[in-house]
């Protein structure tokens, strides 16, 4: 299906404006429904047999970089929306008496960049039986300094305490 569209750019030339993009919330030229879609496929599968199944199935032809540009994008925005949202610990009748929290760390291999430690972590909450209440995980991609994977895990463990 086409669909005309506008697009606006200054006298000056440059980057165009497209306000259907826009407010149709286009990433990176994939409609939401078909970045899910991609997001979702390249997940469980690696960048060939996603071309592959799409073209075989969807009768979508799609290059591997696009796929990889798609998927990083909708990651990226995800990791955004993640710093804001805030994981509601569910209401529990049990009363905890005892919390575990454990931390560990496995090597991945990256393409580029050999070997890197890929962080995890959880804390799991238990009532006076020892019975496992709940548990929250919490995992970051490899980074150097383990920062962010720190301070999101130590956010945690304090709204745990509150």
């Amino acid at each position: 299906m086409k669909i005309q569209r506008y697009v606006y750019q200054t006298s000056k030339g440059g980057k165009t404006y497209c306000p259907l993009e826009q407010n149709a919330r286009i990433i990176r030229g994939a409609t939401p429904r078909f970045a899910k879609q991609i997001s979702h496929k390249y997940s469980n599968m690696n960048a060939p047999s996603v071309c592959e199944d799409l073209n075989e199935n969807h009768h979508r032809k799609i290059a591997h970089s696009y796929l990889q540009d798609v998927s990083d994008w909708v990651g990226s925005i995800a990791q955004a929306k993640e710093e804001k949202w805030e994981y509601q610990t569910p209401q529990i009748d049990e009363a905890i008496t005892s919390i575990v929290i454990s931390l560990d760390g496995a090597y991945v291999l990256m393409r580029e960049d050999g070997y890197r430690e890929v962080m995890v972590g959880n804390i799991s909450l238990y009532d006076v039986r020892g019975g496992r209440q709940h548990t929250i995980y919490i995992g970051e991609a490899p980074e150097y300094g383990k920062g962010t994977f720190f301070q999101r895990f130590e956010k945690k463990i304090a709204s745990i305490k509150r």
